[in-house]
């Protein structure tokens, strides 16, 4: 019996020690370290320990001068898109005007011809000489058929190259979009962060315990800005609705669940990036 029956299948004739060496076929998996994943409190733009801190709806943090200039700049290039989105609203309605009045001069011109009886309307079609009229007594293959052979046969000529699509734009959105959920972002619905920084100015502290922010679940309140564990939130701040920072009382929409963040380790969340290549069959 052959190596080759021996597989399952029977349609791969390699071993697996073979397969293994073949390293730039198949799906490649990787296992992400702790390195590979954000840490809490850094900026999801610049991926430094953002510097006065500013959260969304989402969870995320920024640094403010960089989510200002994010959104700056995006509010600029809708208003490019929306002006020439604007334009080629026009231009199609400009089209559909002179198609429209095209088409009443035709019907008019083509009543006038016939009220007024038969007179010679074009050469092409009334001038044809003895030569054309042998020509299409001979040869019975149209000029659409000779264009569609040459086109087929000689398609590297210019006359043969495919025309222009031009590509219609979509209507641009009311708002830019947030860099990480997608949902529409504005500059009044950053929400300000008091976050304590630890010794070493590395990492974020909880307000309250001063336990660094890691991998932790967090929670921010609003209205007092001030950033704490979630187990401490739900032991200290929860049962009184009062900030045990600051004294002052919140509501339920002033809390804030954060973006938990990930680590090396499965029970964290996402740890593997595959990268998806045909296999060697």
């Amino acid at each position: 019996m052959t190596r080759k029956s021996k597989q399952p299948g029977g349609i791969n004739p390699l071993t697996y020690g073979e397969r293994k060496k073949l390293t730039e076929y198949g799906t490649q998996t990787k296992r992400l370290t702790s390195d590979a994943q954000q840490k809490f409190g850094h900026c999801c733009l610049t991926l430094q320990l953002a510097k006065d801190p500013v959260a969304t709806a989402s969870g995320h943090i920024y640094s403010r001068e960089a989510i200002v200039s994010y959104l700056l700049t995006k509010n600029q290039e809708i208003k490019e898109q929306r002006a020439a989105y604007e334009k080629q609203l026009a231009e199609e309605e400009r089209k559909k005007m002179n198609e429209r009045d095209r088409t009443a001069a035709d019907r008019v011109t083509s009543f006038v011809n016939r009220n007024e009886g038969a007179i010679q309307v074009s050469r092409d079609r009334h001038g044809s000489t003895l030569e054309k009229q042998l020509a299409k007594k001979i040869d019975v293959e149209s000029n659409d058929s000779k264009k569609t052979c040459l086109k087929r046969s000689s398609y590297w000529l210019s006359q043969n190259a495919p025309d222009h699509v031009e590509e219609k734009l979509s209507a641009p959105p009311d708002r830019p979009p947030s860099p990480m959920s997608g949902r529409p972002l504005r500059l009044k619905d950053l929400i300000s962060l008091d976050c304590k920084v630890d010794e070493d100015g590395r990492n974020f502290q909880c307000a309250v315990s001063g336990k660094t922010l890691s991998t932790q679940e967090v929670v921010a309140i609003t209205n007092t800005k001030q950033v704490i564990l979630k187990d401490v939130f739900d032991s200290l701040a929860l049962p009184t609705k009062i900030c045990p920072v600051t004294g002052q009382k919140f509501k339920k929409k002033h809390i804030l669940l954060m973006k938990k963040m990930g680590s090396g380790f499965a029970a964290s969340g996402k740890v593997e990036a595959k990268r998806y290549k045909h296999t060697l069959t």
